[in-house]
């Protein structure tokens, strides 16, 4: 398995560590997927196990793409890019400079309904003890890291995100609560 923090993440050399003998890598569109003799299952799962399985290739979930020395980049999961706009913007990427702001302690960025974009860049911020924050100053912060396609038109200030039993931000459950403020959680 590769996994990796944050969009300039340098994996590994394609053709040295994930075409081994038996494996084989795909990119395309910016998706990744593996085929393999061994079977890829989703196990109690085989409805997502046909749709992860299609066409011979066990799509990762995850968006990438290969520098010129064929260097794999992971920038994002599938499933939490927010197209604002007709843009691509990857949560990633603007966790990691909302993540460089001193008084931010974690965060989540998904993105919510929105007439104008599609959807809107939403963020909901964790902060070290004692310190403060506005929306103005964060989304400024953002705006000269990743530029304002990728700035959030919205921030929120929660004392904890939810997390699971591992400690990883449940963004399905971010943006549950977002969507639904009222309804408890």
């Amino acid at each position: 398995m590769i996994s990796a923090r944050g969009p300039e993440r340098i994996l590994r050399r394609l053709r040295e560590t994930l075409n081994h003998p038996g494996i084989d890598c795909l990119l395309k569109d910016d998706k990744i997927g593996r085929r393999s003799h061994d079977a890829f299952c989703k196990c109690g799962f085989p409805a997502a196990t046909a749709e992860a399985s299609r066409h011979g290739w066990h799509h990762t979930g995850d968006v990438g793409y290969l520098d010129e020395d064929n260097y794999l980049y992971i920038v994002d999961r599938l499933k939490d890019m927010i197209i604002s706009g007709g843009f691509n913007v990857y949560s990633a990427e603007v966790e990691q400079a909302l993540l460089a702001h001193p008084a931010v302690l974690d965060c989540a960025v998904v993105g919510l309904p929105d007439d104008k974009w599609g959807e809107r860049v939403t963020a909901v911020l964790q902060l070290h003890s004692g310190h403060e924050v506005t929306a103005e100053e964060i989304k400024a912060f953002v705006k000269a890291r990743v530029g304002s396609v990728k700035t959030p038109k919205q921030v929120e200030v929660w004392d904890d995100l939810p997390r699971s039993r591992v400690g990883k931000v449940l963004k399905t459950e971010v943006k549950s609560r977002l969507q639904n403020p009222l309804e408890p959680h």
